[in-house]
């Protein structure tokens, strides 16, 4: 059932439910904003203590971010059949979609997916507004494969989305922002010009750059664009792609006994459980800091009138008084157990969070790569089910931009790549990965990958595509005969002899008009008539080993042999000094 066209009422409807829903939620955040951006309260107010504001809840989510994500993405898609055009298909819309990805992260002033996952890793929930999808009248006319990327990704902050809390991509969303008067004034005028569409204009304000709020209303059926008191347009989502996506980090649950959802309990940041010790590691730090303050700059008193003694430090004059007139405040020195407590809600925060081992630094006791290594990929566990959500977000975000190229029945070209309804088939599956790889495991498990192949255990394109993590495996295929093809000499002879034709050449000694003189059997011939076929690619009957000194020295007497009897051939390096054939 079509679902009714949305008023001003039922968008304020909206928005009032699920602000209530989110508010906990919300609340939550602004603390978890304020231990980000070091902005809370280390002392009591009513304690006149000073406060230092360690960087430790930055620490946290920077490192995890940066240490534990990779925001490259990786795409796989399934073949819809078994012939060789089906899998060629598969592989084209493989590179297109990686193209594409990036291509559309060069339009955003922060990248997407690693904004979507630090806002998860901080929030406990990220968000992906895509595919958004810029004016179809900027397609490049003609069947000319042109670059034109008319999709865009981005990444809003989860508290400007409200969506159902349980669902990963509902049938309706609102989003919250802000437009400048002048934008949203051309926006609607724009929108005027499209046939029975009725929209309400909004005139520039006095100031064009004032900034006004603006409710964005997604579902399968419907778009609108809202203000706080005006409805401008409604028009249909000829898509039928609602494109605002959300994923929870992980780090929480729903308790029992909910008489009603609470989004407080799912959106779980990672220093949620950490609060406290992070608060008492700044106090912490506090006391240590205005210890050290007070030893540097401590208090100093006299038996005269203050204001004289402070009047001659502030100078260059001379106290005048005896050693007893003057003196110094004693401060305690920092109690040993002070460093023991730090080191106590250290450990307590990294229990909390995650272990500093991911973020590469050494810990106590661990002296070998091995048991470094082991400890890393113990503590990279806790962000699988975060990695693998924002897996989820990219990836039906790129099943939802192979639909619209269906809808639009229109190719569309990225970097070269260019796919079209006729590649996707009415199959809109797909997978993006982001995958953090070892560089000392990937290498291990290419050795044992290719001694599986040597010996018959698996196949080549699944080594391709498992150990080299290849994207293009029919593509590899024809490469690797291409350069089989090249390394013939009859080939590589008629290669030579065409690019001597490019270069103006064609009276060159040991050329004819069908290619190189004894194309068949010998290729390439020097003036002194001997072979080069070896150095257009074609293979010895004995190559020497590669890298070689046997190799080395033939390079060198075929470069010796190539020159005229009329040119002095030139000695050995050193044999002219040493007296010795080196």
């Amino acid at each position: 059932m079509p679902e009714p066209k949305p008023t001003l009422e039922s968008i304020n409807r909206i928005e009032q439910y699920y602000k209530e829903v989110w508010s906990n939620a919300w609340s939550q955040w602004k603390r978890d904003d304020d231990l980000y951006w070091q902005k809370y309260q280390v002392w009591d107010s009513a304690l006149n203590r000073d406060s230092y504001h360690p960087a430790k809840s930055t620490e946290i989510i920077d490192h995890a971010v940066d240490n534990l994500m990779v925001f490259t993405a990786r795409v796989h898609r399934w073949p819809t059949g078994d012939e060789q055009v089906q899998q060629e298909r598969a592989d084209r819309i493989e590179r297109w979609m990686v193209a594409l990805f990036e291509d559309c992260a060069n339009f955003e002033p922060q990248l997407p997916f690693k904004t979507a996952g630090k806002y998860m890793t901080h929030y406990g929930l990220g968000c992906i507004d895509a595919p958004g999808l810029i004016s179809m009248k900027e397609k490049p006319a003609g069947n000319r494969r042109i670059h034109w990327n008319p999709f865009r990704i981005r990444a809003p902050q989860p508290s400007q989305v409200l969506m159902n809390p349980l669902e990963k991509n509902p049938e309706r969303a609102l989003k919250i922002s802000h437009m400048l008067s002048e934008d949203l004034s051309r926006l609607t005028e724009n929108k005027s010009k499209q046939r029975g569409l009725q929209v309400d204009l909004h005139t520039a304000a006095s100031n064009p750059y004032a900034s006004i709020p603006v409710r964005e209303y997604w579902s399968k059926d419907w778009h609108a664009v809202a203000g706080p008191s005006s409805l401008y347009y409604v028009e249909p989502n000829t898509w039928r792609i609602q494109p605002l996506k959300q994923a929870y980090s992980g780090f929480g649950m729903l308790p029992m006994n909910q008489t009603r959802v609470d989004p407080f309990y799912l959106a779980v940041g990672i220093t949620r459980g950490a609060h406290e010790e992070i608060i008492a590691f700044a106090q912490a730090m506090s006391a240590l800091h205005n210890n050290i303050t007070e030893h540097g700059y401590p208090m100093r008193g006299t038996r005269g009138d203050p204001s004289e003694f402070a009047e001659a430090r502030a100078g260059s004059d001379i106290l005048q008084g005896e050693r007893d007139d003057f003196w110094v405040e004693e401060v305690s020195s920092v109690p040993r157990h002070l460093f023991n407590y730090i080191g106590q809600v250290l450990s307590d925060i990294d229990a909390g969070t995650f272990s500093p081992s991911v973020s590469g630094r050494r810990q106590a006791g661990v002296s070998t790569v091995g048991q470094q290594a082991i400890l890393s990929a113990s503590a990279g566990k806790k962000f699988v089910a975060l990695v693998r959500q924002l897996e989820s977000l990219a990836t039906l975000t790129a099943s939802d931009i192979l639909r619209m190229i269906d809808v639009m029945k229109k190719p569309v070209t990225i970097h070269g790549y260019t796919i079209g309804p006729e590649d996707i088939e009415r199959d809109y599956s797909i997978r993006v990965s982001f995958e953090l790889v070892d560089p000392v495991i990937q290498l291990q498990n290419r050795q044992i990958g290719a001694s599986e192949v040597m010996q018959g255990l698996k196949s080549l394109e699944t080594f391709w595509d498992a150990d080299l993590k290849l994207e293009d495996s029919s593509g590899e295929r024809i490469r690797l005969l291409e350069d089989k093809i090249r390394a013939d000499p009859q080939v590589a002879a008629m290669l030579a002899a065409a690019v001597v034709q490019g270069m103006g050449l064609p009276g060159m000694p040991g050329m004819t008009e069908g290619g190189p003189a004894g194309a068949g059997q010998q290729g390439l011939v020097a003036p002194n008539g001997q072979a080069l076929a070896s150095t257009m690619g074609a293979p010895t009957a004995n190559p020497p080993p590669p890298g070689s000194p046997m190799e080395n020295m033939q390079a060198g007497e075929q470069m010796r042999q190539a020159l005229t009897p009329e040119v002095l051939s030139p000695s050995r390096t050193g044999q002219a000094r040493t007296g010795a054939m080196i």
